[in-house]
């Protein structure tokens, strides 16, 4: 696509990559939110200083990219997901309905949604703390 800095949506989007293989072997247990919430503030300064153009889609697919990466692996290697989380299997074990990997991928999609619209109001925060 023109006009949108790949490079920098690969890199911050990778972040969602490294957060699905912590979760999965089970190392982010209680603290996953505050992770996010830091990669979030990291990834809106990021932004910030170096987008400054179609900045909402920017932060969309980076935060797209977050969703389906994490929730891919978490899928992929759902057993050891499921093993190393306990409060997952709690919730898994529930639905039904749906294959299980496919409502995690399907909940991973609708989460980067959200996090993509929430880097985007991050950055725009972020941004006018620093024209002031």
């Amino acid at each position: 696509m023109i006009g949108l800095n790949q490079k920098l949506i690969l890199q911050t989007g990778s972040f969602g990559l490294v957060m699905g293989i912590l979760n999965t072997l089970g190392y982010t247990q209680n603290y996953d939110i505050y992770i996010w919430i830091i990669i979030l503030i990291g990834s809106a300064f990021i932004i910030s200083k170096k987008v400054n153009s179609k900045i909402f889609i920017h932060c969309l697919l980076i935060g797209l990219c977050w969703g389906v990466d994490a929730s891919f692996i978490e899928a992929l290697f759902y057993k050891t997901f499921i093993n190393n989380n306990i409060y997952a299997s709690d919730f898994y074990s529930k639905i039904s309905f749906i294959n299980p990997r496919i409502s995690l991928i399907l909940l991973g999609v609708f989460c980067g949604f959200i996090s993509g619209i929430l880097l985007y109001y991050f950055q725009l925060i972020l941004s006018k703390i620093k024209l002031k």
